[in-house]
């Protein structure tokens, strides 16, 4: 080993990864705690289980090495300012050929190849071409970006952000070739895939169809492979993971097993996998929770039913209930662990969506910790959903509101927005925003489109409309020269209490100018479809409540209806 690995560290790093938190107690830190909160040495079958928990494996979020600057990487966003070679601003080439990289903010990105500088990009959205690249090369910034394929955009490589111990998948289709990089730069860790031909059942018993080094900075393939199955990823060492047909078929940029409540859509179906912990591992005790659905339509099923102790797994390769329907049309689900409210809850899971209507793709469920407000469309897509948490929110009245998603061009012009929707009543509670006709045909986002939420979430779309592969969005919450400028725009209220007026003929003749509110829109003018922010920095929508307001000065006034998101519709002279 090249240092000495900090258990703090190694603990504020594992919770800013599943939980975004920071507060952790550093008189109580458990060894096994980390291991189980980040998938480490997982209860998996045929895998020895020693009940020794080596720091030294945890050297990959250590916060007190400072080389290469990767005590910043942890998060599973697109960061600023971290140093080039932050996990969380990395994605590692896993198919030759020509790539582009997109960047988010105006001023100078530099992308950097390996560790090099490969070129700048000058401009918000603009755009460097990387040619000749080659499986494992890693690109990298010190400033949010995207990367894929030229001429495959939903081929994006492994994203570092999606770092984790433990990783799982399953192929009912295509021959696959899975590619596993490590993260840490200096040291060796193992690795071992194991394979069962079961679902819906509890396995005690599984093949190792690969295991061995993998060398600092380094990467391992297995396949490719057309044995259909379940196949679980353990390593000793922090890494990511991507698997597929390169570079459009099935591939899937893998999120790491983990306790948290996931969020994403089934589609035609989808596949689920869990795993006990750590601790059940070691004691043989333990775990055995239920995995289960609930999708914005709050209707909920049980997926998953492992039993408790070690060397256990259970895969269900389907559900019934809380599919997501076509091209993501449908419902969006949390995948979640029966006790989930707790810290550290004993089974680990991850989820994968299957058959969107279209093209042969897959993608991700993931945490909260990897949602962002912004996300860039690289080469365009023929629909795109987005997934919170919580509840809708529609209809709301000011000081409330409802949560909106803005799409701009590339210059930064504004173009649409939508309110987000859902009716489930039950936790985990989630909402869903959708782009696109239903029918996985057409242009719902040009190449360098980029969308803005007031709240963080996780995007997916339909890349390229000719290519059809759906994937997960890559997302960020940094917002410095990224946002465009706000236009100030006063409106005038009703009531003392801002309320508006529920009738459209009534709204000019009743309103006065004694009750001003100030408020701000990426919009230059005002007219139907713009959203109306009581903030600059667009994170506070005007709860319209679907009422008339009034605005203008002198002898000019218009009335406009304004939703529970800020959204502004029926606009008229009075």
């Amino acid at each position: 080993m090249s240092g000495t690995t900090s258990l703090y560290s190694a603990s504020f790093a594992a919770q800013m990864l599943t939980t975004g938190s920071g507060n952790i107690d550093e008189d109580n830190l458990s060894l096994e705690e980390v291991y189980n909160i980040i998938g480490a040495k997982a209860a998996i079958p045929n895998v020895a289980t020693t009940g020794i928990y080596d720091l030294n494996n945890l050297w990959g979020l250590d916060n007190s090495y400072s080389e290469n600057n990767l005590a910043s990487g942890h998060f599973r966003t697109l960061q600023e300012a971290l140093g080039q070679d932050a996990n969380s601003n990395t994605y590692f080439c896993s198919y030759n050929g020509s790539y582009v990289a997109r960047s988010f903010q105006s001023g100078t990105t530099t992308i950097y190849k390996n560790g090099s500088s490969a070129g700048t990009i000058t401009s918000a959205r603009g755009t460097l071409s990387l040619a000749s690249l080659v499986v494992g090369d890693r690109i990298s910034s010190d400033k949010p970006f995207v990367f894929y394929h030229s001429t495959n955009p939903g081929c994006q490589g492994a994203y570092g952000g999606y770092m984790g111990y433990m990783f799982a998948t399953r192929i009912d289709r295509q021959t696959i070739t899975f590619f596993i990089y490590n993260l840490d730069p200096d040291n060796d860790i193992t690795y071992v895939i194991l394979y069962t031909a079961t679902s819906d059942a509890n396995v005690t018993s599984m093949t190792s169809v690969s295991s061995g080094t993998i060398s600092g900075g380094s990467y391992v393939t297995f396949g490719g492979t057309a044995t259909q199955g379940n196949y679980y990823i353990l390593t000793s060492g922090l890494t990511c993971c991507v698997r597929g047909n390169m570079p459009s078929t099935d591939v899937v940029m893998m999120y790491p097993m983990t306790y948290e409540i996931l969020y994403g859509w089934f589609s035609g179906n989808g596949h689920t996998f869990s795993v006990n912990n750590a601790v059940c591992a070691r004691t043989n005790s333990g775990g055995g929770n239920a995995i289960f659905g609930r999708n914005v339509e709050n209707q909920s099923e049980e997926i998953c039913s492992i039993s408790s102790g070690n060397s256990v797994t259970y895969t269900s390769d389907g559900v019934s209930t809380v599919t997501g329907g076509s091209y993501f049309l449908g419902s969006a689900t949390a995948v979640y662990n029966e006790d989930f409210p707790e810290s550290g809850a004993a089974t680990l899971f991850a989820a994968e969506s299957q058959a969107d209507g279209n093209g042969t793709e897959m993608t991700s469920f993931t945490s909260a910790t990897a949602h962002g407000r912004i996300c860039i469309s690289g080469g365009g897509a023929a629909w795109l959903a987005f997934v919170k948490t919580g509840w809708s929110g529609s209809a709301q009245q000011y000081p409330s509101y409802g949560d909106v998603i803005m799409r701009f061009n590339s210059s930064g012009t504004y173009q649409e927005s939508l309110p987000f929707s859902g009716n489930n009543t039950t936790v985990p509670f989630l909402s869903s925003a959708y782009f696109g006709n239903g029918s996985g045909t057409g242009t719902s986002a040009n190449a360098g489109d980029f969308f803005v939420c007031n709240v963080a979430v996780q995007g997916y779309q339909d890349t390229d409309a000719s290519d059809k592969d759906e994937t997960n969005m890559i997302m960020t919450n940094v917002t410095d020269n990224v946002l465009p400028v706000s236009t100030a725009y006063t409106i005038y209220a009703y009531t003392s209490q801002y309320e508006g007026i529920a009738s459209s003929t009534d709204a000019c003749g009743e309103i006065g100018t004694s009750y001003p509110i100030e408020l701000y829109s990426p919009s230059t003018s005002m007219a139907d479809g713009i959203v109306l922010f009581r903030d600059t920095a667009y994170l506070t929508p005007m709860g319209g409540g679907n009422l008339y307001y009034k605005t203008g000065s002198g002898r000019t006034f218009s009335r406009l209806k304004i939703s529970g998101e800020g959204r502004v519709s029926d606009t008229a002279a009075c």
